[in-house]
Formats: structure tokens, C-alpha cells, sequence
């Protein structure tokens, strides 16, 4: 089975984080706030970077100790193979974008609760790091194997458990479907609802 099982959406669990009890999402006798979905896209872009920037932290020291490079590189380690650094260097910049992007979305959100922008401009840059972060967690999780070479993919290594849970986490609100309300925004200034998903 991939990802994570038995739930809906998975299970994050985050320890020795505090919070304003006025943001929290379930309080007895008042409605959701209008920002709710938005901190959990927000939340999920940062988790999704988070597992992009794991498995390539993971891939490192596989690549330095375990992979062999290329024969026409004409190098002793994969680490010197110059396809393996040009991989490394694209898989970090997406991430690093990505990471960029999903941490101004905390910016975004302390303007909003300062009234200082509209709910829409903070719902597209929001939903434009979700995408970021998904695409470049899907190529760091998919990639790595690329960097590290066939003896990776042997059962026991787990390096497959950070391509399971960032395709699993990615599946939910799929990345067409913010690329869609992007784009509806951009065309034709469509303003996203207060949703689930939006």
C-alpha cells in the first residue's frame, strides 16, 4: 500500500508548536475562519518541501559512498559525475524556489489577518507555492534514484518511503486543479471561495 494508510488526507503531527488560539481551526461555536484552507495549503506546500528536501539530504551520503558514475564520466565517484551534479543542482534549485515561495505565504498570511490584503491575493501566490512545492517534491523523490543508481531502489534501503508519502500527500487537491483556479484568476479575476480546497 502507498502512503499513508487508513486516513483521508494522512496524519501530520507536529511537536512544540505554538499557536494563537484564535487561529485554530476547530473552536466550539464559531465558524470556520475564511483563511482555514489556505493555511492548510500552506501547510502541505511546506510539508511537501520539507519531504523533497529530505530525500535529497537522504541521497547524499548514498551518492558519496554506494553509487558508481557513469563510465564515459571518466571520474572515480558519482559524486564527481558531472550528469549526477547537474541532477543535484536541479533538483536543489526547485526545492529551493519552492521553499522561497511557501515561506512567504507566512508573510502573506499575517497580511491578511492585518487586513492588509484581499483573501484572493493571498489565495494565488498560496496556491501557486502548492504547485511549486508538489512539482519539486515529486522530482526530488522521483529523481534521487537517478542520482544514486540502481543498487537504491533494492528493497530495505527506504528511500522509496519519500517518493510514497510526497505522491500520496500530492494527490490530494491535485496540482491541475490549482493550476485551473490560477489561471481563472489571472484571465478573468475569478476570486476563490471559501472552500475545502480553495
Amino acid at each position: 500500500m502507498l502512503g499513508q494508510r487508513a486516513t483521508d488526507s494522512g496524519t501530520v503531527t507536529f511537536r512544540q508548536v505554538r499557536t494563537d488560539p484564535a487561529l485554530r481551526a476547530s473552536v466550539p461555536g464559531r465558524a470556520p475562519l475564511p483563511q482555514n484552507s489556505l493555511r492548510y495549503q500552506a501547510g502541505f506546500a511546506a510539508v511537501l518541501v520539507g519531504i523533497g528536501i529530505g530525500a535529497l539530504s537522504a541521497a547524499v551520503p548514498f551518492v558519496a559512498s554506494r553509487a558508481r558514475p557513469w563510465p564515459p564520466a571518466g571520474v572515480d565517484s558519482a559524486a564527481e559525475d558531472p550528469v549526477v551534479k547537474r541532477l543535484a543542482g536541479e533538483l536543489t534549485a526547485g526545492l529551493a524556489a519552492a521553499y522561497a515561495l511557501t515561506m512567504a505565504t507566512g508573510d502573506l498570511l499575517d497580511a491578511f489577518e492585518r487586513g492588509e490584503l484581499s483573501r484572493t491575493e493571498l489565495a494565488v501566490p498560496i496556491f501557486a507555492a502548492k504547485t511549486a512545492a508538489t512539482k519539486a517534491a515529486l522530482a526530488a523523490t522521483t529523481d534521487a534514484f537517478a542520482l544514486m543508481g540502481t543498487s537504491s531502489t533494492r528493497t530495505g534501503t527506504g528511500f522509496d518511503r519519500y517518493w510514497r508519502d510526497a505522491r500520496t500527500l500530492a494527490l490530494h487537491d491535485p496540482v491541475d486543479w490549482k493550476h485551473i483556479e490560477i489561471g481563472a484568476n489571472v484571465l478573468s479575476g475569478w476570486d476563490p471561495p471559501p472552500g475545502i480546497y480553495t
